[in-house]
């Protein structure tokens, strides 16, 4: 039932509409003038729906009233009572903001059928109200959809301007799984690239960081989007396990251009790639070239360069802990160890017996001739690598007699595998070891002559090194040796 607000400064007045209106079935209250009135609006501003009050009134009159009346709730309706009623007034009171006019005296008849339309006039400005309060959520949920969305593309784009490394591709990932656990919510994650016929993942992980194998949990309502790649296939895998995949529906759009940023990153790394490895290839063809030409002294010694880069790297790579970067450059320090030979005579590098003492010192110049060459390749720190591969462990060896962990690890792996390749490759004055053997020398001068433990990881690679050594045989050693023109 409506709590109606009767305002009069004549208490017999006030009480008796008070009166009439509780015959009618409401909940009336009263004030002396319309100061009061406000005062008791203000402290319950949704706790009257109807105020009946008289036009003239000391301090805050009837119209007065009624104009502050919208400003504390604008569904209080407002009837103006007068002992007289001119055009001019009632236009006042309708500007003011009053709904009714009830004219004194009024009859019982009269005051039911202004509490009736007053009554309506409530329950329609409340539903009004209640629709523009709806209105007004809506708005404010599709503004703050429409600024979650402007936030996800601004971050998108963000995330495609940023300079990355082409080739160290970790970093972008990282930043690709975050976006998509952030804005998608999966339960899954994981973006696939094809690798040998099938679909491998860069990144596979769970809403929490864990890292998955390559096969996908089970009982997941399970995407697949395509990824174009030009020469590669992929896919970006997105999986949910409940209800949440109904939030990734209405973001479909947004995925969409996710999926474009991630192929059209990825398409960028796979040029890049190419290009990089196209690039080493043809910088190693050089290197090796160079190589060659001291090999060339030498039919002995062909294809020597080639097997210390290959044994070299097998063992690094069975140390481990080592990027692609260093291990290039190893490769490449492996190749060019033996470069300084070229200022040594042939004489000496075609000795079939033992050097003289004078021969050894020129021989011995070589690391430091080589070091020399190398310290003019850009981009690589080549020359302590060089110099110092024939260090050795307990630091007799030359040029400088460095001992222990002082020589650069690079140079006792060129070491172990130059040593390596030497004894298990043929020469005039004997033949060539087995693998088994070689390593047992090795085993022998562990801690004088070869770091110990290097050489322990090195015992371990027999089998390696026997498929290694097998698949250095078969490789053409080059048409340098020829000595009559093929027809």
């Amino acid at each position: 039932m409506e709590r109606v607000l009767v305002v009069d400064d004549e208490r017999e007045c006030r009480q008796a509409l008070a009166d009439a209106i509780a015959a009618k079935g409401f909940e009336p209250e009263t004030a002396e003038d319309g100061s009061a009135a406000l005062k008791r609006i203000q402290k319950d501003p949704t706790g009257y729906g109807l105020v009946y009050t008289d036009l003239c009134m000391p301090q805050v009159g009837g119209l007065e009233l009624v104009s502050q009346l919208a400003g504390l709730d604008p569904t209080i309706v407002a009837v103006l009572l007068t002992g007289h009623t001119s055009p001019a007034s009632a236009v006042d009171a309708l500007r003011a903001g009053a709904y009714d006019f009830l004219t004194k005296p009024f009859t019982s008849t009269e005051l039911e059928m202004s509490l009736t339309r007053a009554t309506e006039r409530r329950k329609m400005l409340l539903k009004h109200e209640e629709y523009r309060a709806h209105l007004e959520r809506l708005l404010e949920e599709r503004n703050a959809e429409i600024q979650g969305t402007n936030h996800k593309l601004q971050e998108l784009y963000t995330l495609g301007s940023q300079t990355y490394s082409f080739v160290d591709i970790d970093p972008k990932l990282t930043d690709f799984t975050r976006y998509a656990s952030q804005h998608f919510h999966p339960d899954t994650f994981g973006i696939f690239v094809e690798q040998d016929r099938t679909l491998k993942p860069l990144a596979f992980q769970d809403r929490y960081g864990r890292p998955f194998g390559p096969d996908a949990p089970q009982n997941q309502k399970v995407y697949r989007f395509p990824l174009e790649l030009d020469s590669f296939r992929g896919e970006i895998y997105v999986g949910y396990d409940d209800e949440s995949m109904q939030l990734f529906e209405k973001q479909r759009h947004i995925f969409g251009l996710f999926r474009d940023r991630v192929g059209s990153y990825l398409k960028e790394h796979f040029m890049a790639l190419r290009h990089r490895n196209e690039m080493r290839q043809m910088f190693v063809s050089s290197v090796q070239a160079h190589a060659r030409s001291i090999e060339a002294k030498d039919a002995y010694t062909a294809g020597h360069c080639d097997r210390v880069d290959r044994y070299a790297e097998l063992l690094a790579r069975k140390v481990g802990g080592f990027d692609e970067k260093w291990i290039f450059n190893l490769k490449v320090g492996s190749i060019l160890h033996d470069i300084g030979k070229i200022g040594v005579r042939s004489a000496i590098l075609c000795k079939p017996g033992a050097l003289d003492n004078g021969e050894s010192e020129e021989m011995q110049t070589h690391p430091v001739v080589g070091g020399r060459i190398v310290r003019a390749l850009h981009g690589f720190n080549l020359e302590p690598i060089v110099r110092h591969h024939h260090e050795r462990f307990d630091g007799r060896g030359y040029p400088n007699g460095l001992k222990g962990d002082k020589i650069p690890l690079e140079s006792r792996m060129i070491l172990i595998a130059d040593t390596f390749d030497a004894m298990t490759s043929d020469r005039p004055y004997r033949r060539a070891m087995t693998t088994a053997q070689a390593l047992d020398e090795l085993k022998r001068f562990a801690g004088t002559q070869f770091d110990p433990d290097l050489v322990s990881v090195i015992l371990n690679a027999g089998t390696e090194l026997d498929a290694a050594r097998l698949e250095m045989e078969r490789k053409p050693k080059g048409d340098y040796f020829v000595t009559t023109p093929k027809m």
